[in-house]
């Protein structure tokens, strides 16, 4: 048990399926991964692989920065399942910092779980045959993801999913990315549990453009949930969405249970119609 761990200009190569794990830390306040080079270049593992895994410390604040780093791999394309770099804090237990910065994800997604002040600035992230969202945000407040590269490459289901299981998610901002190529939604804020508001999607420019003759089948942007709620007082702003299946999708569940608030302004939608085909 350690207060303070920095891991700097490391190179981890893991080239074997029982190789899961490039960086594995818990129980430690403060914990920076600065300039590491971490691969697994394999597509099947012996169990879930992760590039960086860290756990939220139990009773204290934890603090997690990674920067400049590269992580590529850590998808077991057979069980569709494995992150590049996972922040698991709990409604208990939250990481009371998270900054992801300067990054390279290759084949590795971002999985943070209850973070309160994070930041995913200037990253670049490329699905290289990888299913499932490039980025999934589950609860957490104040947390930002800008000026981010995401290229889907027709495999990876979003570029942003915000999701409630664990706990609320309240004031997340999405602004100044660049996605491409999804297969579902380019930003999606999905209630599954517990309320999803006061956020903001603005300034994004999401291309669902998969293939000539292929039509393309994401949501640009979605809101959306079911019986447990859906998303409550958010901004959609100055966005431009092209060549998806919709543009931007506002939904609620029910006659009761709908969305309330939501404020679409200054857009720009081009090519996005259910019959387009290129």
């Amino acid at each position: 048990v350690n207060d303070y761990i920095t891991i700097s200009d490391c190179h981890i190569d893991l080239d074997d399926t029982d190789g899961l794990v490039g960086v594995s830390i818990d129980q430690t306040r403060e914990i920076k991964v600065l300039g590491t080079y971490i691969r697994n270049p394999r597509v099947a593992f012996s169990a879930t692989p992760f590039g960086i895994s860290v756990t939220a410390k139990a009773g204290l604040d934890t603090d997690l920065v990674v920067q400049g780093c590269t992580i590529l791999g850590f998808w077991d394309s057979v069980g569709n399942a494995g992150d590049g770099l996972t922040a698991a804090g709990t409604a208990a237990n939250p990481f009371r910092r998270l900054v992801v910065d300067g990054n390279v994800f290759t084949k590795s997604r971002v999985n943070a779980r209850m973070c309160v002040d994070a930041s995913f600035t200037g990253n670049t992230f490329t699905s290289d045959g990888m299913s499932n969202a490039l980025v999934t945000l589950d609860g957490g407040q104040r947390q930002v993801v800008a000026d981010n590269t995401m290229d889907a490459g027709t495999t990876a289901t979003h570029g942003l999913l915000v999701t409630s299981t664990e706990d609320a998610a309240t004031q997340t901002t999405a602004t100044g990315n660049s996605i491409k190529g999804v297969t579902a939604h380019g930003v999606e804020l999905n209630v599954t549990t517990n309320p999803i508001k006061d956020s903001v999607i603005s300034g994004n420019s999401i291309d669902g453009f998969l293939a000539t003759l292929t039509p393309p089948t994401a949501q640009g942007i979605l809101l959306g949930g079911g019986g447990n709620g859906v998303p409550d007082q958010i901004v959609i702003s100055s966005n431009h969405v092209i060549s998806c299946k919709d543009g931007i999708l506002v939904r609620g569940f029910n006659a009761t249970t709908r969305c309330v608030a939501v404020s679409v302004t200054d857009n720009t939608v081009s090519f996005c119609a259910h019959d387009q085909d290129n």
